[in-house]
């Protein structure tokens, strides 16, 4: 297999990995496997892209999203997700309820107190 690749296309790779894209993220967009992409940033000494996985990771646990969501979201397994909960000290999050998701749906929050108390009791009846 030759290492010849299109100036356009290192171009490409180059400017994601330096937006902070991970090995899949790049695959995705230029349409080829994260392999490929992996022996392509070792070939020329790059690092894995990680601050921008745990920027993700994080983002995903604030929303509320539970370690196979997470994990779905960002292309690993649900144990790697709770390796990385447990050596972050982060509790897991619950599963979303029916209401939750229901809720969602209708853009209510239910923490929200006063004016959707009514909906949530004609919701749950």
């Amino acid at each position: 297999m030759p290492n010849y690749l299109p100036p356009e296309e290192e171009k490409k790779r180059r400017e994601l990995y330096d937006q902070g894209m991970t090995d899949r993220e790049i695959a995705e967009r230029c349409y080829v496997s994260r392999g490929v992409i992996y022996k392509w940033r070792k070939r020329r000494g790059l690092p894995y892209n990680s601050q921008y996985d745990e920027r993700k990771r994080h983002n995903l646990y604030r929303q509320g999203l539970n370690d196979y969501e997470i994990a779905a979201r960002c292309g690993v397994t649900q144990p790697a997700i709770f390796q990385w909960r447990e050596k972050m000290g982060l509790p897991p999050n619950r599963t979303k309820s029916k209401i939750d998701v229901i809720g969602r749906f209708f853009g209510v929050d239910d923490n929200e107190d006063v004016a959707d108390q009514e909906f949530w009791e004609k919701l749950t009846g």
